[in-house]
């Protein structure tokens, strides 16, 4: 009785692991699990590099054909654990709506602050960027060059940005209704990711920019 007890325990529990665990997924890249968590293993899939020479050369004409100097932006560092939490959120909320992960992507827009009279609290972008404020560093993102991340949906042949949380999205996209920054009441809020400061009362803490920040840690830096 108690060897079948145990085999049966055995059983269960190799079930478990075989419906739950990510380990058990190995080089399958992001799978939707029975507790419909997202499993994302990619163990024996290819890794993705580059020669440290082609890399120094490509910073380099950047850097030295965008006349850069020491104080222009030359790199932006996100925490891993932001982008991955930008790219749960993504794919978690397609798989509600029975959204392929090979259908989704991410766009990178090239961006500039805007004038630090917006950051201010009552004014127009006080809720993302007010944070930016009383900190010597960032206070120096004022009109300078950034990114920003925003999600994509492939809509037949046509890589489309949407709003993950908004499924009227999910059809067409952003379409020309988001040109509307207000509802009326809120601003329009979509999912997007951009560097921003560290800041204890700012919702956001996902990147830093160099310089101001330290370019001490950077090798591909002129």
């Amino acid at each position: 009785m108690k060897t079948k007890f145990l085999t049966l325990v055995i059983f269960a529990g190799a079930v478990t692991l075989m419906t739950s665990s990510c380990s058990f997924f190995e080089g399958k890249g992001s799978i939707t699990t029975d507790n419909n968590s997202i499993c994302s293993n990619y163990k024996n899939s290819e890794k993705s590099e580059l020669e440290v020479g082609l890399v120094h050369e490509m910073t380099e004409l950047y850097q030295n054909q965008s006349r850069l100097n020491n104080d222009s932006i030359m790199a932006i560092r996100f925490d891993l654990i932001a982008l991955k939490k930008f790219i749960y959120h993504i794919e978690n909320e397609a798989k509600k709506q029975n959204v392929s992960s090979q259908d989704l992507g991410v766009r990178i827009y090239y961006a500039r602050y805007p004038k630090k009279v917006t950051w201010s609290p009552g004014a127009s972008y006080a809720n993302d960027l007010s944070g930016f404020l009383g900190n010597s560093i960032t206070e120096q993102y004022e009109m300078e060059h950034t990114l920003v991340m925003i999600p994509t949906r492939k809509i037949g042949s046509t890589q489309y940005d949407y709003n993950p949380f908004d499924t009227t999205t999910y059809n067409l996209g952003l379409t020309t209704s988001y040109n509307q920054l207000s509802d009326g009441h809120n601003p329009r809020k979509i999912l997007a990711l951009m560097p921003s400061s560290e800041s204890r009362n700012l919702r956001k803490n996902h990147g830093e920019m160099y310089p101001p920040y330290s370019i001490g840690g950077m090798k591909f830096s002129h």
